[in-house]
C-alpha cells in the first residue's frame, strides 16, 4: 500500500484479499479452513464472512477491490459513510473489496444457487482507521455446510471480535439482521477512542504536503559553507555544535542548517550531504513561528514512510554547498587604530570623532567613533598620540539602527538598537540571538555580531580597550561604497579615495593619509549613532587634534622592536604592531594587533578557499548477496582519496576522473557509504554520502 494503515499501535503496508472472504494486514494468510487467530505475528485478521468458496469455472461471480487515494470529504466512498464515523473523520486512503455472488466450493455444483455477496471497506486517515463490513445478498439455502466465521483479531491479545453466530449455519442471519451499525452493517473503529489518538503522523503529512502545493515555487540559492573551518569563519552562521545554522533569514524568509561530519574519519568536518539530512533546507527561517511546524513537524510526520518522506525532501532538499570561493569580501578595523580595507589595503588613521566605515548607495551605513586610547587600558594614562576605535553604529535602508559601543571602563560592550538600550539582556544571556527590522543580533563570545537580509555581517569585540569590527558581505552589497573601509571594488589602488574623488597613492604616508581620510568625518545630519541625551556627533569630534606618525618616530628605535613586530603567517614586518608600540606606547596591545591580523588573514584564507567535488549518486539500492557497482566523479589531477565503506566494500581510483566501489552486502544491517577527497592544498571536499536502501531476499 502507498499509506501504512494504522491499527490500534501498529502500522501496516501490505494487504492480501482473498477469494476465501478474508482480508489480512501484515502478511498473508489464503486458507480456507477459518480459525479465530492468525497462524503468523504481525498479521490482523479482517474476516466479514471467510469460507471456502470457489471462483473457477463460474458464471458470473467475482473478487475485487477498489484502491482510493487523495481522498477528501467529496469522494463518493467517503459520503457513503461519513455518517458512521467520528465527526472529525476525514478518510485519505481507503480500500473496499468485493466478494460478488462467489459460491461455496465446488463450484460446478454451487454456481448460480448457492453465492453470497459482501464487501470489507477499511478506510484511515492516516491517524485512525475504520473497518466496515457490509452484507449484500444471501442465496445461500438452508446449506449446512456454510459455517463462516465473522470477525476480526488484531493479533495483540486485546483487540478482538467474534459474531457470536460465527462458525455457526445461522452465520448467514448477518444479511437481515441489524449488525452494530444498522442492517447488514457492522462499523467498527479500530483504534482506541478512549487513549490518545496515534501519532497522526501521515495525515498530518499530507495535509502538509497539500498546503506546499500551493504555496510558491521556492528558489534554493542558499549554499553551506563546505567545510567546518569555513562555517566558523562565516559571520552568517552561528555554531551549534558540529553545525552551523544561518544566522538571519534571506530575503525569501529561508533557513539554512548545514552539518559536517564529527567522525574520527578522513572525513572529519567536512559538509555532509546525505539526501536525509542531516543538513537541511528550511522555507521558515527558525525565528518564523511557522519553523517548527512547517519545517521540523512536517519532518517527523513524513519521514514515518518512505513515499511520504521522499515528498518531504522534494519540498525541503537537503542544501549543497559551493566549491568555488563564497564571494564573500571582508574588512577590518582594529588595534590604534589600524584599517584592512575590502580590496586588501592594510593603513593606519588615527582621527578623533566620528567617521564614515561604509556607506553605499542603496542605504547600508556603518559609522565608527574614534577616541583617545588608554595606555595598557589604564583610565588614568591617556594617549593623547593616537586614538582607538570605541563604538560603531550600524544601519541599512529600512532596518533597525544598532549601536555598539564600549562601556565606561572599556573592558565590555554596550548594545543599543533603535535607541534602546539591550545591554542587560545581551550581557546576561551567553545565547543571546534576537531578531530586529530586517537584521539578526547575535552573541558570540563577548563579541556582538549582526546578520542582514542582505547577508551583510559585522562582528564587534572588545579588545585590550579598543572594540574590533570584521565586516564580512557579499562582495555586491558594498560594490562601490564610500569610507574608510575603501570602494570594495577589487581595485586597492583606489580605496583612499577622499570624499572630493581625489585618490590618494596606496602607498602614502601616515600623515598624509590622515590629512585626507580626516574629512570622512560623520557630521550631525547624517550621524546614525545614539547618543545620551544633550550629547551629539560634536560632542566626541576634535577637528584641532593631529596624532603622532611613525615615519616621524621610526629613527633610533632599536632592533628589537622589528623582531618582535612580526606576522606568525608570513615572519613578514608589521609596522601596525611597531606603530602601537612606538606611538601607542603599548607591546601587549602590540601584541594582540599581530594576533589580530593573523586571525583575520587566516579567516579570509579559509572562507576563500575552494573545494574539491565529486559527483555521483547519493541514493543507491543495493540487495543482500548481490554485487553492486558505482561510479563516482572526481577532480582532475592529484588528490587524496578516502572512502568510508561497509564490511566488503572496495574503493578504487579507475582513472583520473573515476573512483569505483565495489561491494556485495552480506547482511541488511544498517550502515554507511561516504567518499572524500582531499587536494594537494589540503582543501577536503564535501562528504558525498549515500543513503542506502537495502533489500534482503
Amino acid at each position: 500500500m502507498s499509506e501504512p494503515v494504522p491499527v490500534y499501535e501498529q502500522t501496516y503496508t501490505d494487504l492480501t484479499i482473498s477469494t476465501n472472504g478474508l482480508m489480512t494486514l501484515g502478511n498473508d494468510t489464503v486458507g480456507y479452513n477459518p480459525r479465530e487467530s492468525p497462524t503468523q505475528e504481525n498479521t490482523v485478521l479482517i474476516a466479514p464472512l471467510w469460507s471456502d468458496y470457489d471462483t473457477t469455472n463460474t458464471s458470473a461471480p467475482s473478487v475485487y477491490y477498489t484502491k482510493y487515494e487523495k481522498m477528501d470529504k467529496y469522494t463518493n466512498l467517503t459520503k457513503k459513510w461519513k455518517s458512521y464515523l467520528d465527526s472529525d473523520f476525514t478518510p485519505s486512503w481507503a480500500v473496499e473489496a468485493v466478494w460478488s455472488l462467489v459460491p461455496l466450493y465446488p463450484a460446478e455444483l454451487n454456481d448460480e444457487t448457492q453465492n453470497v455477496t459482501f464487501k470489507a471497506i477499511l478506510l484511515t486517515d492516516g491517524d485512525r482507521t475504520y473497518l466496515i463490513y457490509e452484507y449484500v445478498q444471501n442465496n445461500m439455502l438452508n446449506n449446512d455446510a456454510f459455517k463462516p466465521y465473522i470477525g476480526w483479531n488484531a493479533n495483540n491479545g486485546t483487540h478482538i471480535f467474534w459474531h457470536p453466530r460465527s462458525g455457526n449455519v445461522s452465520a448467514t442471519d448477518v444479511f437481515v439482521e441489524n449488525g452494530n451499525a444498522g442492517p447488514g452493517i457492522w462499523v467498527w473503529p479500530l483504534f482506541d477512542p478512549t487513549q490518545n489518538k496515534t501519532t497522526g503522523s501521515i495525515r498530518r503529512c499530507r495535509a502538509w504536503i497539500n498546503s506546499e502545493i500551493n504555496k510558491p515555487t521556492q528558489n534554493v540559492s542558499l549554499q553551506c559553507p563546505c567545510n567546518f573551518g569555513q562555517a566558523q569563519s562565516d559571520l552568517r552562521f552561528k555554531i551549534n555544535g558540529t553545525c552551523a545554522n544561518l544566522a538571519h533569514p534571506n530575503g525569501n524568509g529561508y533557513g539554512l542548517h548545514c552539518c559536517y561530519d564529527d567522525s574520527n574519519t578522513a572525513a572529519k568536518n567536512s559538509f555532509l550531504t546525505s539526501p536525509r539530512g542531516p543538513s537541511a533546507f528550511y522555507r521558515y527561517h527558525p525565528s518564523n513561528s511557522k519553523h517548527q511546524s512547517d519545517d521540523l513537524d512536517a519532518l517527523t510526520n513524513c519521514c514515518v514512510v518512505e513515499s511520504t518522506c521522499d515528498t518531504y525532501y522534494k519540498y525541503r532538499p537537503v542544501p549543497t554547498c559551493s566549491c568555488n570561493p563564497s564571494g564573500l569580501v571582508s574588512a577590518l578595523a582594529f588595534g590604534s587604530p589600524h584599517i584592512k580595507t575590502f580590496d586588501g589595503l592594510d593603513y593606519t588613521f588615527a582621527g578623533a570623532g566620528e567617521f564614515i566605515m561604509i556607506q553605499t548607495s542603496n542605504g547600508l551605513d556603518v559609522q565608527g567613533r574614534l577616541e583617545y586610547q588608554w595606555i595598557e587600558g589604564d583610565t588614568t594614562r591617556e594617549n593623547q598620540n593616537t586614538t582607538i576605535f570605541t563604538a560603531f553604529a550600524v544601519r541599512n535602508r529600512g532596518s533597525s539602527n544598532i549601536t555598539i559601543q564600549l562601556n565606561e571602563k572599556r573592558y565590555g560592550i554596550e548594545v543599543f538598537v533603535d535607541g534602546i538600550d539591550v545591554t542587560s539582556s545581551f550581557n546576561g544571556n551567553s545565547n543571546f540571538d534576537q531578531l530586529y527590522t530586517d537584521m539578526t543580533l547575535y552573541r558570540k563570545g563577548d563579541c556582538a555580531v549582526i546578520v542582514m537580509t542582505n547577508e551583510f555581517s559585522a562582528q564587534f569585540c572588545p579588545v585590550k580597550s579598543s572594540l574590533e569590527a570584521t565586516v564580512m558581505t557579499p562582495g555586491n552589497v558594498v560594490l562601490g561604497t564610500k569610507g574608510l573601509f575603501g570602494n570594495a571594488n577589487q581595485i586597492k589602488s583606489d580605496d583612499l579615495t577622499l570624499p572630493n574623488n581625489i585618490v590618494l597613492p596606496e602607498n602614502s604616508n601616515q600623515q598624509a593619509i590622515f590629512e585626507g581620510m580626516k574629512y570622512w568625518n560623520v557630521s550631525e545630519d547624517v550621524s546614525i549613532f545614539r547618543y545620551p541625551p544633550g550629547l551629539s556627533s560634536k560632542n566626541f569630534s576634535n577637528p584641532a587634534f593631529i596624532p603622532s606618525f611613525l615615519e616621524d618616530n621610526l629613527a633610533g628605535q632599536g632592533s628589537s622592536i622589528a623582531t618582535i613586530c612580526r606576522n606568525k603567517n608570513t615572519n613578514n614586518r608589521n609596522f601596525k604592531c611597531e606603530y602601537d608600540i612606538i606611538i601607542g606606547k603599548d607591546e601587549p596591545r602590540a601584541n594582540v594587533t599581530v594576533e589580530q591580523e593573523d586571525t583575520f588573514v587566516n579567516k579570509i584564507i579559509q572562507i576563500g578557499k575552494n573545494s574539491p567535488c565529486l559527483k555521483g549518486d547519493l541514493i543507491y539500492n543495493v540487495t543482500v548477496n548481490e554485487t553492486f557497482k558505482t561510479y563516482i566523479e572526481k577532480p582532475n589531477g592529484t588528490v587524496n582519496i578516502s572512502c568510508i565503506l561497509p564490511p566488503g566494500a572496495a574503493c578504487n581510483e579507475i582513472n583520473d576522473s573515476l573512483i569505483e566501489i565495489v561491494w556485495t552486502p552480506q547482511s541488511s544491517d544498517k550502515t554507511r557509504l561516504g567518499v572524500v577527497v582531499t587536494d594537494s592544498d589540503g582543501n577536503k571536499s564535501p562528504v558525498l554520502d549515500a543513503l542506502i536502501n537495502m533489500c534482503d531476499l
